[in-house]
């Protein structure tokens, strides 16, 4: 489950550090949000959201991925939902019920997003980076798995995992932290992360493996 809402700010202890990076210390870096390192990526983090987010190209995308409709979530069963983006109480009532998809393309709509991200990039605990020694297919395959590893020991540890990789998409700022972190490798994953109460539970839908793929002898 990503967890969207801040986090504590408590500097995450090195033995939950250390179930964080042990999947691959090699390619999986941890910066405490104190360090000039984590602050470096908090700013380079919005920044890179409110390029994106004030990209026409990004908003066409982005649109397509809406679930606001309760008819949308049960019919097509993946992409953003209300409840997956945290929108509750009467803010989740009158998305589900007045927003279309278009409607995340609006200025107010990616004005308040850009408020959010500004309290989520501030509010944790630390910053996970992982990099590649290239950028391919084999590279991208184990990145995922390296992703699940992480967020599951997070979720152990009752620690909150949001990915924030606008870092990685926007070239601009993905040149700028890697020189800015003296990294040598590909930038592949940034992710914010900092203990919370409880763990929430997964609430967005999901298809079927095998609604999506095929398996042949």
């Amino acid at each position: 489950m990503t967890t969207r809402t801040p986090f504590k700010k408590d500097q995450i202890k090195g033995y939950d550090v250390n179930q964080i990076v042990s999947t691959d210390p090699l390619a999986i870096r941890y910066y405490s949000a104190t360090t000039e390192e984590g602050q470096f990526i908090a700013d380079k983090a919005l920044s890179s959201y409110i390029q994106q987010a004030n990209n026409t190209a990004a908003q066409v995308e982005l649109a397509k991925w809406m679930r606001f409709s309760d008819k949308d979530v049960k019919t097509k069963m993946d992409g953003l939902t209300t409840a997956g983006m945290q929108l509750n109480g009467l803010a989740g009532f009158v998305v589900r019920h007045f927003y279309k998809p278009e409607d995340s393309k609006k200025t107010s709509f990616i004005k308040a997003g850009i408020e959010k991200t500004k309290k989520q990039v501030l509010g944790c605990g630390g910053w996970v980076v992982i990099t590649a020694k290239t950028n391919s297919v084999k590279e991208w395959v184990n990145l995922g798995r390296q992703y699940q590893n992480i967020h599951l020991a997070c979720t152990k540890l009752n620690i909150g995992f949001q990915p924030m990789n606008q870092i990685v998409e926007e070239e601009k700022y993905r040149n700028e932290v890697l020189k800015g972190l003296g990294i040598k490798d590909e930038l592949m994953f940034i992710a914010r992360v900092g203990y919370i109460d409880r763990i929430t539970v997964p609430v967005s839908p999901r298809r079927t493996v095998e609604n999506f793929a095929q398996f042949v002898n």
